[in-house]
């Protein structure tokens, strides 16, 4: 496939965002590497462009530039005081959303491979760290409540005042390139991630498999059709309130 071609769509202030599209399809927009990108030079790496067209199976996938990054407009027009105190609330959230994430990965040997903009993707040499640090995180999640004193706001669609978030997990030998990871494996968990629900731990069969023994219980979710896969694909919840013995 030959080089995409990078269009413009403009925001609502005024910036110029880049983009490019390929695929047919539903859209599926990947966001970019926080927080610089460039979606030109990735393309014209191979192994990121390889990845780019298995991503776009079945799908329009769409990569874009942050403001102020890569091809985007670098200037950024003056927010107004109602934009930056939304902001600043929605800052709030996230900082505490990467704080638990980040102590959770360094206590049970986690790496984070990147920022998605909202969410981490991480890695580790263990299978069973890996679910270990998904309970800790939905554990310490779930724990955070709302207070004058806090300063965290509660989250759009979060009655008890926790961050709610979904976790998926897969097992295999990801592509690395430039401090990131590609490849089938690290598909498949973002896949079923988009399965789950807030608050919940959806794996793969192997992870299921690999962890046997160490503890951790599951509840069989059933196979999925999974884009980009041509098998349906079985996935496993962890149970992690309270009955789990991890």
């Amino acid at each position: 496939m030959r080089e995409p071609e990078v269009r413009y769509a403009k925001t609502s202030d005024g910036v110029n965002i880049a983009y490019w599209a390929i695929g047919e399809g539903p859209a599926l927009v990947a966001m970019p590497n926080s927080p610089w990108s460039n979606v030109q030079a990735e393309w014209r790496s191979p192994n990121r462009a390889s990845w780019f067209q298995r991503l776009a199976e079945g799908c329009k996938l769409v990569r874009y530039d942050h403001r102020g990054s890569g091809l985007s407009d670098r200037g950024v027009p003056v927010k107004s005081v109602e934009d930056m105190l939304g902001d600043a609330s929605t800052q709030k959230v996230r900082r505490a959303h990467n704080k638990i994430v980040r102590e959770a990965l360094e206590a049970n040997g986690g790496t984070e491979t990147k920022h998605t903009g909202d969410g981490i993707m991480a890695s580790f040499a263990s299978t069973s760290q890996a679910v270990a640090c998904a309970v800790a995180m939905q554990k310490a999640f779930a724990g955070l409540k709302t207070s004058a004193g806090e300063g965290v706001d509660r989250p759009e669609g979060a009655t008890d005042g926790g961050i709610h978030v979904r976790i998926g997990l897969n097992a295999g030998e990801p592509i690395a390139e430039e401090r990131d990871l590609f490849g089938t494996a690290v598909d498949l968990a973002a896949r079923i991630r988009d399965k789950a629900e807030p608050g919940e731990i959806l794996v793969s069969d192997v992870v299921r498999q690999l962890v046997a023994g160490k503890g951790f219980l599951f509840n069989d979710r059933g196979e999925h059709a999974l884009k980009g896969f041509e098998d349906p694909v079985r996935v496993y919840e962890v149970r992690w309130r309270g009955d789990n013995g991890s």
